[in-house]
């Protein structure tokens, strides 16, 4: 990326062979659902909208990376980390009713980083391999999966892009 964003700021806890075990404070995020087709380019647009203005104080909040995508039970969630200056009670209220200002709690993850592409079916594939890494170490891969983007696919050559996957540890 052509400037230096925000990350959300972790704990390196473990360091295995193709993976890593982190712990992430609490985050705020500015999340929405992707419905039926709509595409993760149409969930990337309502939340930067919100970002960018489109609230209730009509006031920018700085982009921060990366954007995160998992999946619940019907659909894909796009998730924007929230600059960490604010409070949650700082934050504008989105114009938006599918964009909500949430507080994700406190979590320890696997993480897996790949450059490149992150097709559905490199992601599939790769989700995959990790959670047979990830079970061959004694860790329990049961928890959603998050794909972490950090870098803007419109600008950034593939083979320079860092992608990370992110395997919630319940305990």
């Amino acid at each position: 990326m052509s400037r230096k964003l925000e990350e959300p700021s972790f704990e390196l806890i473990q360091v295995h062979d193709g993976f890593e075990i982190r712990k992430y404070e609490k985050m705020i995020h500015a999340r929405t659902f992707i419905m039926n087709n709509e595409g993760n380019s149409h969930g990337f647009r309502k939340i930067a909208s919100y970002i960018f203005g489109k609230n209730d104080l009509s006031k920018n909040i700085a982009m921060t990376a990366p954007v995160q995508i998992s999946q619940n039970k019907d659909n894909p969630v796009m998730a924007f980390s929230m600059p960490s200056k604010y409070d949650i009670d700082e934050l504008p209220k989105p114009y938006d009713e599918s964009v909500e200002i949430i507080l994700n709690p406190e979590m320890r993850v696997a993480v897996m980083s790949f450059s490149g592409l992150s097709g559905k079916r490199k992601v599939t594939k790769l989700i995959n391999k990790f959670k047979k890494l990830i079970n061959s170490k004694g860790i329990d891969s049961g928890g959603e999966v998050t794909l972490a983007l950090y870098d803007n696919p419109g600008t950034t050559l593939p083979l320079k892009r860092r992608n990370e996957l992110w395997f919630d540890l319940k305990n």
